[in-house]
């Protein structure tokens, strides 16, 4: 082939990599920070500091500076402003019971039952865009779910000097539900 054809496709390659290491890094950045965010809702619970909404209002102000300038400049947006809304209204919620969460079960047993986005996802996806599952993943799913059965289990039955098993148990409630919101 020509030298342009090859440089165009080293040229694609090189993008298309680019592109994916990019997403890959920012995925593992996101996680990276709500990994620190759990951490520091942690520590100010165990220091007697109950601010949820706080927390969130910090998160939800970086957002806005970030997205409305977006907005702003496509001076439009694809669906209409209601959708928008309830999503919002979801998240915020989400991320309210997650935070919630901390101060009545543990950093660990929160993230973990975090892990209940994938399977929620798969029965979201699977009920509104018809998305089928193959038996491995379907395996994966209920691996997770019974993984998840069993920390609300452990959670329940050995209470912490800390945390009685029925505070434990309404915060592992609390995640569940943030992560099916998060969805």
């Amino acid at each position: 082939p020509p030298l342009t054809e090859m440089s165009a496709e080293r040229m694609s390659i090189t993008t298309d990599l680019s592109a994916k290491l990019r997403s890959f890094f920012l995925g593992q950045t996101m996680s990276v920070v709500l990994m620190l965010s759990g951490l520091f809702t942690e520590f100010i619970n165990n220091r007697g500091f109950r601010l949820p909404t706080s927390q969130n209002f910090v998160l939800y102000l970086f957002l806005a500076m970030y997205c409305f300038p977006i907005v702003k400049q496509r001076k439009a947006l694809r669906e209409p402003p209601w959708k928008y809304a309830v999503l919002a209204l979801f998240d915020v919620e989400a991320n309210f019971l997650f935070t919630k969460a901390f101060q009545y079960t543990s950093f660990t047993s929160v993230m973990v039952l975090d892990c209940m986005v994938a399977p929620t996802c798969m029965l979201l996806s699977r009920l509104f865009l018809s998305v089928t599952y193959n038996a491995l993943q379907l395996l994966g799913a209920a691996l997770t779910v019974s993984g998840l059965l069993l920390v609300v289990y452990s959670d329940s039955e050995s209470p912490s000097d800390s945390r009685p098993a029925s505070h434990a148990v309404l915060g592992d409630a609390m995640a569940l539900v943030a992560a099916c919101l998060f969805s």
